[in-house]
């Protein structure tokens, strides 16, 4: 572990901004500037709310299952075993999926995490 104190706002996104840019680019990502620089301004913006004390509030879960919901090939499915695993107590599931939210609803994201 390093005693460098952490870093915070601007110098914290920039320095993510220049971290996803280079994975972006090394995994071949779309050979478009804008492209990446969408993702990657998408992926720090996921990054520093996850690595900061970002809380998630019952308006930030509403709107994750909807866009969730939205995308799924079968709504009920979806919510019978996004309950289901709620009530087993899965640790930080509301993250995890306001991640995948977020990569569900950027076409441009997605694209390039499947490709």
């Amino acid at each position: 572990m390093s005693d460098a104190p952490p870093l915070k706002g601007q110098q914290l996104n920039d320095t993510l901004y220049g971290l996803v840019t280079s994975l972006s680019r090394s995994l071949g990502a779309a050979s478009s500037s804008r492209g990446v620089d969408g993702v990657a301004t998408a992926s720090v913006t996921m990054l520093s709310k996850m690595i900061s004390k970002y809380e998630m509030t019952k308006v930030s879960v509403q709107q994750t299952q909807r866009i969730l919901q939205d995308h799924a090939p079968n709504k009920e499915l979806y919510l019978a075993k996004y309950n289901a695993l709620k009530a087993k107590g899965v640790p930080e599931m509301d993250r995890f999926l306001m991640v995948i939210s977020r990569i569900v609803a950027d076409p441009d994201m997605a694209e390039m995490l499947s490709a």
